[in-house]
């Protein structure tokens, strides 16, 4: 077995790594430095800290690390050896795509270390928190240390002193939920905030792959397309399909059926009949409340240089944003407001809260006074002319009983 490992990691040391798996590692850090990565690629899966071994030769090493994902990115830490060797990193059993089909691989990259011991080290390298959170920061030298300090717009500096320091940051200094780069020293370090003031937007943890079929077909030709459904969740999931069931045909077809935790369901979607004009419908699954959909849409051409499914290239990159629907959110109209938070969507802008009719209140208001005045002028009027009225009567009565009493005499 040990003969084993160590064959493939001498192969790792000269085989460049699998396409379509990746890291932003550089090649060389120095003892006791933070090595902050991205690991990039279709990750269909996700990655654990238990997937995550180093070696040095075919000697196991422990490191202080951890993974996790950070929006639509995964990230890794970990603090180098103190010791100058040669080291790999090693993910276990990393779920892609090569080729455009599924794949399983155990992804491997080399990295050295060398020089002089860091000056100082910082962990955790990534930050996931809705709660006021610290990283800390341990000063490998005998003297005290000024480092410049950069967190959500605000800029300043720490003094380290030797041995261990914690720097304290606030989860509400931030506006919403951001990914941000916060910059401590010579380390940038990516974090996933939920801020304070702005509502927060859960995305689902179930999805289709891809998001949507698009797909241009030589007229008389049927095409097939493959589909998956994916639980990120830490729960199994039962659902249903909802679909045109007299032009879509899916393979397999259950009435309900379960999505297990983290796993990945695969499907192939095709039409039931030949092509008679452009197809734009949407497929949905559905789990109690939730509702997710993948539209499909298949334009017709004669022309076989243009047919093309772009999900199914080998290069395909799919966009990291979801549908307004997705977000359980809506899109409002022209005349419409939205009450709360506006997300970037596939879709265009998407309203996490309600959309409100707008009735220019703000010049409504003139019209009111308006009619107020006008008929508070008629009130003043018509009071005016009674009062005339009565007081010109009186003065007739007096001149008549005047008159009565002279005749009298």
């Amino acid at each position: 077995m040990g003969k084993l490992i160590l064959l493939v990691l001498c192969v790792l040391m000269f085989v460049p790594a699998v396409v379509g798996i990746s890291t932003s590692m550089k090649e060389v850090y120095a003892p006791a430095e933070t090595i902050i990565a991205e690991i990039q690629g279709n990750i269909l899966e996700p990655i654990l800290p238990e997937d995550i071994q180093f070696f040095r030769g075919h000697v196991s090493v422990p490191l202080e690390y951890d993974v996790k994902k950070l929006g639509e990115k995964y990230f890794i830490w970990m603090i180098a050896p103190e010791n100058e060797e040669m080291y790999s990193l090693i993910i276990n059993g990393v779920t892609t795509t090569q080729n455009g089909k599924v794949a399983t691989i155990d992804y491997g990259q080399n990295f050295s270390v060398e020089g002089n011991l860091s000056s100082y080290n910082i962990k955790p390298g990534f930050v996931y928190t809705k709660e006021d959170f610290e990283i800390k920061v341990n000063l490998n030298e005998d003297i005290d240390r000024t480092i410049a300090v950069s967190y959500a717009g605000n800029e300043g500096e720490a003094v380290l002193k030797p041995g261990e320091n914690n720097l304290k940051f606030s989860a509400g200094d931030v506006d919403g939920t951001q990914f941000i780069t916060v910059q401590i020293g010579d380390y940038n370090v990516p974090a996933y905030i939920f801020g304070g003031s702005r509502e927060e937007v859960v995305l689902p943890l179930l999805r289709f792959k891809p998001r949507t079929i698009e797909s241009v077909v030589v007229v008389g030709e049927v095409g097939y397309y493959p589909f998956q459904i994916i639980n990120y969740g830490s729960e199994r999931i039962e659902m249903e399909f909802e679909f045109n069931e007299e032009l879509f045909l899916i393979e397999p077809f259950y009435e309900k059926f379960v999505v297990e935790k983290g796993e990945i369901r695969e499907f192939n979607l095709s039409l039931k009949g030949g092509l008679e004009g452009d197809i734009d419908e949407i497929i949905y699954i559905k789990s109690g409340d939730l509702k997710i959909e993948m539209p499909v849409k298949i334009t017709l051409t004669e022309n076989e240089a243009e047919a093309e499914t772009p999900y199914l290239e080998e290069n395909f990159v799919e966009s990291s944003l979801y549908y307004c629907s997705e977000l359980n959110g809506l899109q409002c109209s022209a005349d419409e407001t939205c009450s709360g938070d506006v997300k970037s969507s596939k879709d265009g802008n998407c309203c996490i809260g309600s959309c409100i009719v707008e009735n220019d209140w703000e010049f409504s208001w003139i019209g009111y006074l308006i009619a107020g005045i006008v008929v508070l002028i008629i009130l003043i009027v018509f009071i005016k002319y009674r009062k005339v009225r009565i007081s010109g009567s009186d003065v007739m009565n007096k001149r008549i009983s005047s008159a009565e009493r002279r005749i009298e005499r």
